[in-house]
């Protein structure tokens, strides 16, 4: 019975026990004792005295976080693992070591409500090689601060830092002396990785950086720091710059801004170092690269953005800027001057990067002059012009120009020009020939006879052609027409002339009629029964007939005689005494004799009979050809 309640007893013992691990695994107070934190891709265990308990996420906190303690935390890792812990109202105080001592290994710290972690003469957070990350809440802090030549958070005084160390969150202050805020200690080359992606975050030296590398030339800054996001401020009141190198340590790393808003600032006022890049004294030789974020750098005696006072610029420096970053005491503005801003080196590569609008015609093209384009950035209100090329010209109608009006004999030019509406401007020029025009002549005709010449006279230079004619006749009805034909230069001329009197205009021969008439009229009509015929027959003449009728003529008389021989007399006892017959031809006197001298002549016509035998010879002539 008495060994039955002992093993009972045991057990409660037991449990006991293991409740009370249990809840030792899930907070850790340091006032029981320094703690370890070791990892490996096993596991995780924490270690606080005598007690080792596996624990992937320990709490670490203070019981009394007004009181500072002097116990530590350690980490130590292997392999890919990282030790995870959470501090939760830290409150540590050393001296001679680190309150949290990463070195070589690496850590995941998450902050919980406010710690604060001091040493006099080694970093606050110790990393030299191995990686540091830290996270938190709006709420949750970390106050870093060291007194002598270590980092606040990075290496000790004289150790290099090669590792990196990542703030996603939380809000961290750290401070340190010769040293950097965060970064490397005094104489401690930085060339490892800050990353700071979120959070509120500032780090404060005086000759080292606020965030960056430890003065001294046995330093420099050969590494990285990338700010992407958060509320970050690095600043000195000394030699270093804000965010970069120590005092005299040479800066051929590289600064990347791509968010957040960042301030750096160095309030030194005498051999100050740069807001962003080298400390005084130094060399600068790397980049500083800012594409995006809000940036005030300042630098109360040196550099904005480059190197500090005293300090040189190296040929190999590049500068990759935003438009919205300042320089020296300004607040943020527009970058307009990048020489107040870099030291200026005419040997450094130096570009601002700007957001553009899609630009505003400023000078319309014209088809003479290019247009301008002026670009603004949205941010700044920088600009920058652009050509907006020649429009092209209109053309006018073509107007003729240089005329030379063609002669008979010569061509003639002209030069057809087209000009620009707008501007005026020759646009084409074609020479185009006129055919000389060739003599245009008018004639005149002279005759001489039965020749003629064409006188040929040209209206445009009165060059004067003298041309003998070919001459042909011919014979109509008594009337000579002659043609005169001249052929000179493909043209033809001709001209024509008569002579002759047309038989058609000459009167019959009535000599016969008046004769028979003259016979009629010396007859007493009375003795006569038919006298009626004579008389009849005289009145039947036409007067008006030309030689052409005169067989027409000729029977008229015949046609008297007739009548006047078929006369049938009457009884002489009943014969009546009357008057004669009168010629109905009043111009004839059958009474009188006609003169021999003077022929007979048709009374209409009045041409002499006589000339009838010569006229009906003429008619029967052939045309010929005379020249």
């Amino acid at each position: 019975m008495k060994k039955r309640i002992f093993v009972i007893l045991l057990s409660l013992c037991l449990a006991i026990a293991a409740m009370t691990v249990m809840a030792m695994a899930d907070t850790w107070y340091l006032e029981d004792g320094d703690i370890t934190i070791s990892a490996n891709d096993s596991g995780q265990t924490v270690t606080q005295g005598t007690v080792s308990i596996s624990d992937a996420n320990p709490v670490i906190s203070n019981s009394t976080p007004a009181t500072s303690t002097a116990y530590t935390i350690t980490v130590l890792t292997s392999g890919n693992a990282s030790a995870n812990f959470t501090l939760s109202n830290v409150n540590i105080s050393t001296s001679g070591k680190a309150s949290i001592d990463v070195g070589v290994y690496s850590a995941n710290i998450t902050l919980s409500g406010s710690n604060t972690l001091y040493g006099s003469d080694n970093p606050a957070i110790h990393v030299s090689s191995g990686s540091l990350t830290i996270s938190g809440g709006t709420n949750d802090a970390l106050s870093a601060v060291i007194d002598s030549n270590g980092a606040a958070i990075g290496s000790n005084s004289g150790e290099d830092f090669s590792g990196s160390i990542v703030i996603t969150g939380g809000n961290i202050i750290s401070s340190a002396g010769t040293g950097a805020g965060i970064g490397s200690g005094y104489k401690g080359k930085f060339s490892g990785t800050i990353s700071i992606a979120g959070g509120t975050v500032a780090g404060s030296a005086v000759i080292g950086a606020g965030i960056g590398s430890g003065a001294n030339k046995e330093g420099g800054f050969s590494g990285t720091i990338n700010i992407s996001g958060g509320t970050v401020t690095g600043s000195t009141t000394g030699t270093g710059a804000g965010i970069g190198g120590g005092e005299a340590g040479d800066f051929s790393g590289s600064i990347t801004i791509s968010g957040g808003t960042v301030t750096a600032i160095n309030s030194y006022n005498r051999n100050s170092g740069a807001g962003i890049g080298a400390g005084a004294y130094a060399t600068f030789s790397g980049s500083i690269n800012i594409t995006g974020g809000t940036i005030k750098a300042t630098s109360a005696n040196s550099e904005g953005i480059g190197v500090g006072k005293q300090g040189t610029v190296s040929s190999t420096a590049v500068y990759n800027l935003v438009c919205d970053v300042v320089s020296n005491n300004e607040v943020i503005g527009t970058l307009t001057d990048l020489s107040t801003v870099v030291s200026g080196s005419t040997s450094t590569n130096t570009t601002v990067s700007h957001s553009y609008d899609n630009g505003t015609v400023t000078q319309e093209a014209t088809c003479t002059d290019e247009g301008v384009m002026t670009y603004t950035c949205l941010a700044c209100g920088s600009t920058y012009t652009g050509v907006i090329a020649k429009i092209s010209h209109t053309a006018g109608e073509a107007v003729v120009e240089d005329e030379v009006l063609a002669t008979c004999t010569e061509d003639g030019s002209y030069d057809k020009v087209v000009y620009c509406t707008d501007c005026g401007e020759e646009l084409s020029r074609e020479t185009i020939t006129v055919p000389a025009t060739g003599h245009s002549y008018t004639v005149e005709w002279s005759w001489n006879g039965s020749s003629a010449t064409a006188i040929l006279t040209c209206s445009g230079c009165n060059d004067v052609q003298r041309i003998e004619a070919e001459v042909t006749s011919k014979n109509i009805l008594g009337v000579v027409t002659y043609t005169a034909t001249v052929t000179f230069n493909g043209e033809t001329y001709t001209s024509t002339q008569t002579s002759g009197t047309s038989l058609l205009t000459i009167g019959a021969n009535y000599t016969a009629v008046n004769e028979a008439i003259a016979k009629a009229n010396a007859l007493n009509p009375s003795d006569y029964t038919n006298f009626a015929d004579v008389t009849a027959a005289i009145s039947a003449v036409d007067w008006t007939l030309n030689v052409l009728n005169q067989p027409t003529v000729n029977a008229y008389a015949e046609a008297i005689e007739a009548a006047i021989e078929n006369l049938v007399p009457v009884d002489s006892e009943d014969v009546e005494i009357t008057e004669p017959i009168e010629d109905t031809n009043t111009e004839s006197e059958p009474d009188s004799e006609p003169e021999e001298s003077e022929p007979e002549t048709n009374p209409t016509t009045g041409i002499a009979v006589a000339l009838l035998p010569m006229v009906v010879a003429v008619a029967g002539v052939v045309a010929g050809k005379r020249r």
